[in-house]
């Protein structure tokens, strides 16, 4: 068993990978953000306590998998030294792909918990939802993209 001055030690590295993902990790900080929306989404239409449970799996899962694929590029990328070569592009591409998987699949699965709700609202309040999904959307598409996206250049 550990004792609890090892947990905190524990702890303390674990907060110190989450620290350096949000300050590295652009897309961390967006899947942060679109919890954040989703969590204030859910709240306001009142998620049930199973569809919550629901919810927060995926959202850690979602974290997760981004955290993963993070450590797994900067395995790959301490390994080769600066060098580039075909199994690495591989390993990096399959690591991100599967947080694409997983991401659009907890989209999907948010989506159909909103839309649920969204259906019972009158035609007033659904336009309201749309339109301000796509506000706060937008806001937050300028506040996280400090610059423009260029993928070949983050691929160095």
């Amino acid at each position: 068993m550990l004792s609890s001055s090892r947990f905190a030690q524990s702890v303390g590295f674990a907060w110190e990978g989450l620290t350096e993902a949000w300050n590295t990790q652009r897309n961390f900080r967006i899947q942060v953000f679109i919890a954040a929306m989703v969590s204030a989404g859910g709240v306001m239409l009142g998620f049930t306590t199973g569809e919550w449970m629901v919810v927060l799996i995926v959202m850690g899962m979602v974290l997760s998998a981004e955290l993963l694929n993070t450590a797994i590029e900067t395995a790959v990328d301490w390994l080769g030294k600066g060098r580039t070569h075909p199994q690495a592009k591989k390993i990096k591409d399959l690591s991100a792909a599967s947080v694409l998987v997983l991401s659009v699949t907890a989209g999907s699965i948010g989506l159909f918990l909103m839309a649920r709700h969204i259906g019972e609202l009158p035609k007033w309040d659904q336009r309201f939802w749309i339109l301000s999904a796509i506000s706060v959307t937008m806001i937050a598409l300028k506040l996280l993209w400090k610059q423009p996206l260029d993928i070949e250049k983050e691929k160095e």
